[in-house]
């Protein structure tokens, strides 16, 4: 590999963190917009399914639902993220390919949804799976036979390199918001030989620029929702999920940036 090439390809990985934050600050009108329109949605979701702000105080839990059991908070996690989904699949096609203004016809789910919904599904599986081998390996009871200690640490440890192989098919979103067809695994692969530590490196670094950012107004919208005052509950609950949606926004803006990366680049 030519130190061209080498400088071309870390150049684009350096386009795909720095367009993740450039497409939200471009936009952010837009993000106001749709981010406040999902933040209450997704306050009214957390109200009857007794997750709201109301429930973090023992004086206001008489205003709210706060007693529910494990099917409904399931149901209610379930739906949370479907509704994030919608969100990304809108902002992509309003902010990002810029095909129409939000409208409130956008908020009716489709196939779409479904799909953004199982890309990081499989995505998350893949974490799920790194953190298995993590706890497998931390409750493990040595073996006094290092040839069985050593095989059972190689193949266990195998579990930490699926997400880091799992980050290519992020890009998949990338293709559901343009509403294009999803290449094959090997077509993926194909594009991704010679990237695979670049893309999650450039993964690995949106996620901590990002939650990094969010932590501190997060945590402070937390602490504003244990007041006693009705109407800063409310303000309270609406930013931290405006919050949520900024995260959103972010990984929605790094999925279709990394599939630029992956199949548009020269």
């Amino acid at each position: 590999m030519t130190d061209e090439t080498q400088n071309k390809k870390s150049f684009s990985a350096f386009r795909t963190i720095l367009g993740s934050f450039n497409l939200f600050i471009d936009n952010f009108t837009q993000f106001l917009i749709i981010g406040s329109v999902f933040s209450v949605i997704m306050m009214i979701l957390n109200f009857v399914s007794g997750q709201s702000f109301f429930c973090l105080n023992e004086n206001l839990k008489d205003y709210a639902i706060c007693k529910i059991n494990v099917f409904v908070y399931i149901v209610a996690m379930l739906l949370l993220w479907f509704i994030i989904c919608m969100y990304m699949r809108i902002w992509s096609r309003t902010a990002i390919l810029k095909r129409s203004n939000f409208s409130f016809k956008m908020l009716k789910p489709i196939i779409d949804d479904l799909k953004i919904y199982g890309v990081i599904f499989a995505f998350l599986l893949s974490i799920f799976v790194a953190l298995g081998a993590g706890f497998l390996l931390f409750i493990r009871v040595p073996n006094p036979d290092w040839k069985i200690e050593i095989m059972y640490f190689s193949v266990v440890s195998v579990g930490f390199f699926v997400p880091f192989f799992a980050t290519p098919i992020l890009s998949y979103i990338g293709f559901v918001a343009e509403g294009k067809k999803l290449p094959s695994i090997k077509e993926l692969w194909q594009n991704v030989k010679g990237n695979i530590t670049l893309l999650f490196i450039s993964f690995f670094s949106v996620g901590v620029f990002s939650f990094l950012a969010a932590n501190i107004p997060l945590r402070y919208f937390m602490q504003m929702g244990y007041s006693e005052n009705i109407f800063i509950v409310v303000i309270a609950e609406f930013f931290y999920n405006i919050i949520i949606m900024f995260l959103a926004t972010i990984f929605m803006n790094y999925c279709y940036s990394q599939k630029k990366f992956l199949f548009e680049r020269e």
